[in-house]
């Protein structure tokens, strides 16, 4: 029935998955709403449009709460693309951090990192500071593949050991 999903939250997990359209969330100056690259879903997407942001983090701050339903460890994915140019590495990603989950880490096969600035190690290949991940994505077209760790793709996971409110935050890269 439709209490048994009653949302105290804007975001909520249903059966395990969180799923929120990015260019419903409140953004600051910088972000823009679009829809001039064909296959988003939804009613468009967001773009940062603003200065480029390689080594600081917290710059154009998108901060969401969701509320857990079900404790366990999820997996992180933003579909996107590359936003401007031809180039597959280039203008391909963002900084992305929760900061009050239980754990929050990257695995490729039997590899475990953490953010830089985590206070945890080992940490990715590449930039990162304050706890974020610097997550990229090498596609032309829209895609699911969201990796953190320049040249050894890991996959983001995220660990929310009981259920309660959490805050997801994006920033400008």
């Amino acid at each position: 029935s439709e209490d048994d999903f009653a949302c105290t939250q804007p975001y909520q997990d249903i059966n395990g998955l969180v799923v929120m359209e990015a260019e419903n969330l409140s953004v600051p100056s910088g972000w823009a709403k679009q829809s001039s690259f064909s296959g988003y879903t939804g009613t468009g997407y967001i773009t940062w449009t603003g200065t480029e942001y390689f080594t600081s983090v917290g710059n154009g701050l998108i901060s969401t709460k969701i509320f857990i339903n079900s404790p366990g460890v999820y997996r992180f994915q933003m579909r996107s693309r590359v936003g401007r140019g031809t180039s597959n590495t280039e203008h391909n990603d963002t900084w992305v951090r929760f900061p009050d989950a239980s754990d929050y880490f990257a695995l490729s096969g039997s590899s475990k990192i953490y953010p830089k600035g985590s206070g945890k190690t080992p940490t990715p290949d590449g930039a990162g500071t304050g706890g974020y991940f610097k997550v990229y994505f090498n596609s032309l077209n829209w895609t699911w593949n969201t990796s953190t760790s320049d040249n050894d793709p890991h996959d983001i996971y995220v660990q929310f050991n009981s259920s309660g409110v959490y805050t997801m935050e994006l920033s400008a890269r």
